[in-house]
């Protein structure tokens, strides 16, 4: 079901992004059996589609879960990879960023602590990069896999 809904987004020229929820089983199969570079659970009309309608597990206590599933992808597939989920500080976006993820979600956080979490984590990123020698975050990216 996955590869055929989106060819059928693909074929409209849509930019697609997957979000594979990191306590899904088999989500580098699911992967491996599309034949793209990123794809979404908003269809193009604008409305999600939940499986099972409400959502599930997120906040901290996922992150673990999270950072796994991104380092295991990192070692099977070549796309760009969000970390999502649990990231509340610029650790937690660090060590996503270096299990493999190109990019991070910040979510629960916002309604925790407010929009200034975002620049309070980018901050602190540039501070642990500059003080560890990474001259961007593309240097950062896998770090974990070394």
């Amino acid at each position: 079901m996955v590869t055929q809904l989106v060819r059928c987004w693909d074929r409209r020229g849509d930019r697609i992004i997957h979000r594979i929820i990191p306590h899904q089983n088999l989500f580098v199969d699911i992967l491996r059996s599309v034949d793209i570079r990123s794809c979404s659970h908003v269809a193009p009309a604008g409305r999600a589609i939940l499986s099972n309608k409400f959502g599930g597990l997120s906040g901290p206590a996922v992150k673990p879960v999270g950072v796994r599933a991104i380092y295991d992808l990192r070692s099977s597939v070549d796309i760009p990879l969000i970390g999502v989920g649990g990231i509340q500080t610029w650790r937690d976006a660090a060590e996503y960023i270096m299990a493999g993820a190109s990019a991070y979600q910040v979510g629960s956080a916002i309604g925790t602590h407010g929009t200034g979490v975002i620049n309070a984590i980018n901050e602190g990123l540039k501070r642990f990069m500059k003080e560890y020698g990474y001259s961007s975050l593309e240097k950062m990216v896998g770090a974990a896999h070394v």
